[in-house]
């Protein structure tokens, strides 16, 4: 029998990976853009998912927050989306 929490952990986990290829693909397409943008675009609750995303990205070097709370494409994002990783 297969463990209900693990299906859901699996499930938020694939959705967390597929919001921040979304995300890396939204600025490589558009360019830096400010955090709240960025909200209004891929969360209609903010802080409730696309926060940790963004932690997360920033962490792994894919993208960094700027003056102002722009939140950029760093080179390792980039050669990230290229590889397909």
């Amino acid at each position: 029998m297969t463990n209900p929490a693990a299906l859901q952990e699996n499930k938020r986990s694939t959705h967390r990976a597929s919001l921040q290829r979304e995300i890396l693909e939204y600025l490589a397409l558009y360019g830096p853009k400010t955090r709240m943008r960025l909200y209004a675009g891929f969360d209609e609750t903010p802080t409730a998912e696309i926060e940790p995303v963004l932690d997360e990205l920033r962490q792994l070097g894919y993208m960094e927050i700027g003056p102002i709370d722009i939140v950029l494409l760093t080179a390792s994002g980039r050669e990230w989306l290229k590889n397909g990783e």
